[in-house]
């Protein structure tokens, strides 16, 4: 059997070469940011089944090229991604929970997002 690859986690880029989530991340408290970072540094430690296997990451109900990224924590955020190959992307970032549609309500602007990433990133 093959060692699958490390994750690779990468924000979402448009065409114009900006990273919509950084607006996101910057506004956060000081300790939630760090807290973030360092998670997404653990997650990166695993491979996309591991990580499929986790409590970090459903499918979005509904919406089967979707996945929610939980990083748990006292103040829930969440991110709406995509998975290409050994990577995931990240398309858009909130806080709260994921349930009632605060996940579903990202949907649309995502679909756009995955059109630009799969067109500049075949």
């Amino acid at each position: 059997m093959l060692a699958e690859e490390k994750l690779i986690i990468e924000p979402y880029k448009n065409g114009s070469g900006d990273f919509p989530i950084k607006d996101f991340l910057e506004n956060l408290p000081r300790k939630d940011f760090h807290y973030i970072v360092k998670k997404l540094s653990y997650f990166q430690g695993y491979s996309i089944s591991q990580l499929k296997n986790s409590r970090h990451l459903e499918i979005v109900r509904g919406h089967n090229e979707f996945w929610e990224l939980k990083f748990h924590h006292i103040s829930e955020y969440r991110a709406v991604c995509i998975l290409r190959k050994n990577k995931i992307i990240l398309l858009e970032m909130f806080k709260g929970s994921g349930s009632r549609g605060n996940v579903t309500r990202y949907i649309e602007k995502c679909l756009e997002r995955v059109k630009v990433w799969d067109k500049n990133y075949p």
